[in-house]
This record gives structure tokens, sequence and C-alpha cells, in this order.
């Protein structure tokens, strides 16, 4: 991959000489007023020049972009020969940046950029709502393949994938994932940060990856290597973990149909586990959902078991019969016990502790998607 200047000094990527990426720029809202590196934000040369590290050699581009004749940001673009890190470092601190309170409305797009009109893409939806979404918000995560800009969804996604014949070019943030999404822009696609974020002090850094790849497969691959690796980790093998190692059983989701006929109990679950053994399935866990009492399905009371299907607990069950537990956590119910609208991080610690507790070795914590309004 080599980078490429243009006329109006905003960078491209390039394979081969064909282009993935062109018009590296930056959109900055203030008090609900676009300004971009075309048009009331003025940026420097690029500079230019060579470094190593661990991970081995590269060509670093650098600009500096001002507001008002003051200094506003500093862009890096990190190129290596199947990867680009643009860093993008704030001066000075940035006020009045809110939006709306939604990653739709994303603010401080940094890096924006478009592509080809041949290029297709493939790319999944946050799952999460707008603004006024009712109780609890968020609909499904949705995977989506179109052609061009034109065809980009109106929703927050991440990650992105650019693909064509030749090649493929995975895209996502690479910091501060809880908050940053990829939003579709006027022409193009920016990296931004959820449309409630106000102020940004100096010192903050938005940083994006982009990993190239033979394929979709190959680019999403390669993304994630480079993500792990970042952050100090190894990709997992299914044999080290606790739920791709072994065989489970799961009434999730079906449960959420049968529940109002034909509830699952302790009962009808050591039953299942013992027609499973009989039938010498190797069974390593359960995956249990609707064990806790709830409002209505999909609104937890409280995520302890439920007295009245499982008067002893999880624990003593799986204990018996020498199986782990995963069990489902649904959004909150706005009546919960813990009075707590899920902000409170020690809320998260005291769920954690009743799910080790019940022998559980995987949270599946459904209320990240529908509450999305405390992310």
């Amino acid at each position: 991959m080599h980078i490429k200047i243009d006329d109006n000094g905003q960078a491209g990527l390039y394979c081969d000489n064909r282009m993935l990426i062109s018009q590296i720029g930056v959109r900055l809202s203030q008090h609900g007023v676009w300004r971009t590196d075309l048009d009331g934000i003025t940026g420097g040369d690029w500079i230019t020049s060579h470094g190593e590290d661990d991970g081995g050699r590269y060509e670093l581009w650098q600009r500096s972009f001002g507001l008002i004749e003051d200094p506003l940001l500093s862009i890096s673009l990190r190129l290596r020969d199947t990867s680009l890190l643009i860093s993008a470092e704030i001066m000075r601190d940035i006020d009045n940046l809110k939006r709306e309170d939604s990653f739709e409305d994303a603010t401080m797009l940094v890096p924006t950029f478009t592509f080809p009109g041949d290029m297709w893409f493939f790319l999944s939806t946050f799952g999460l709502g707008g603004t006024n979404d009712d109780f609890p918000g968020g609909y499904w995560p949705t995977a989506k393949i179109g052609r061009g800009v034109q065809d980009l969804p109106r929703e927050a996604f991440s990650p992105l994938v650019l693909f064509s014949e030749h090649e493929a070019l995975a895209i996502s943030p690479a910091n501060l994932f809880l908050t940053s999404p990829l939003v579709r822009t006027e022409g193009g696609v920016g990296r931004g940060l959820h449309g409630a974020v106000d102020h940004l002090p100096a010192g903050t850094r938005l940083e994006t990856l982009f990993a190239l790849g033979n394929d979709v497969p190959s680019a999403l691959m390669h993304l994630g290597d480079i993500l792990m690796e970042r952050s100090g980790k190894v990709r997992p093998m299914p044999e080290r973990s606790p739920v791709f190692s072994s065989l489970g059983w799961w009434n999730a989701y079906g449960s959420y149909y049968t529940e109002p006929i034909r509830k699952l109990d302790e009962s009808s679950l050591q039953q299942i586990v013992d027609d499973l053994r009989k039938s010498d399935i190797p069974l390593g866990y359960v995956g249990l959902d609707l064990w806790y009492p709830y409002e209505q399905i999909g609104q937890a009371i409280e995520y302890v078991p439920d007295k009245k299907k499982y008067p002893r607990g999880i624990a003593p069950i799986a204990k018996e019969a020498h199986l782990s537990t995963v069990l489902h956590l649904s959004s909150l119910s706005e009546k919960n016990t813990y009075g707590t609208d899920g902000s409170d991080p020690s809320f998260y610690r005291q769920v954690a502790r009743e799910v080790v507790e019940q022998k559980g070795t995987v949270a599946w914590h459904d209320w990240l998607r529908t509450q999305q309004y405390l992310t």
C-alpha cells in the first residue's frame, strides 16, 4: 500500500495504484455548526519520515490543523505493508461538541474519507437506536452489503470492510471502542465519538485502523490480530475456551417462546441433562435464559435464580451434574431491585459475583445492546 496527496492536500490510500480510500480529512461540529479541512479548518504541509518499532518498519505522514488561527489537532498516518494506523491528537481543549444523545449523530469526525463508487462494502450496525427510543430501546444489529457510499446505512456501524475482486480493506476504531462509531457522512465515512460527548481535553487521541487482506474474512482476521497485539493479547484457541472447547445445551431464545406454556425449571433441567448423558452426548455446560425473576420477558427484576423455578439455585444443579453454566442477562426492568438504571459500575460487579456463584463461566449480557442510552 502507498499514500498519495491530492491537489487539496488530502491523503489517499492506494494498493498497486488502485484507490482504496481518498480525501482523508477532518469534520468538527461546534454549537451545531460543521467545519471541515476544506471549509474553516486549515491544514499545514505534510511531513514525511520513516521509523521502526516492535511491529517493524513504517512510513510516517504527519500534518497539523488549526481553527481560527489556533492549533486544533495533529494527524499521523503510520503506514506498513498491509496496515495503516491513523492517529489524531487533540492539541487544545475543545468544548461544545455535543449534538444528540446517539451514536448516529456522532461528533468530532476524524478521519473522514470516501471510497470508489465501484467498491463493495460489508459492515455490521451497532444495534443502538436514536435519542427518542422508548425503553429499553435498540434494535437487532444488522449485517449489510452494498456498493458505493450511497448504499451506506444511516445507523452507526463498525467494522467496515471495503472489497473488490482484487483485495479487501477492514476498518474500525482502534481505541475508545465503547464510544467510537463509524458513521455515514455527506459523501463518505467518518470515525467519530458518541453524539453526547461535549468536551475533549488536550491530549485526547482518536485512533483508526485499516487492515488489508485478500478478501473480507482475511482482512477482518488481520484487523483482529493487530487490535489484539496492540492490547497485549493473542488470538484465543477454541480448546482454551470453556464454551468453545465443549458441547453445551441452551434454552436461550427458545425459552422466549416456550416460557408462557412450558417453563424450564430444576426438575425439567435435570431430566434434560440426564437424557443427554444417557445418549452419550459429551455435555460440558448448560446455557440458561430466564433463570432470574422478571417483570416481563426481557426485563429482569434481579439477576438471581428464580425461586419458583430453581429453589436451590443454579449452582447445586450444575455442581451435581459436573457442569458449568452460561447465564443470560437481559435488560433491566425499571422496577429492578437494585434501584439502578445500569449506570453504576458497582452494579456490574455485584451481578458478576452472582454469576460466578451460580457456576457461571460466561455472562451473556444482552443489556449492553438494549440500554444504549447508558453508553
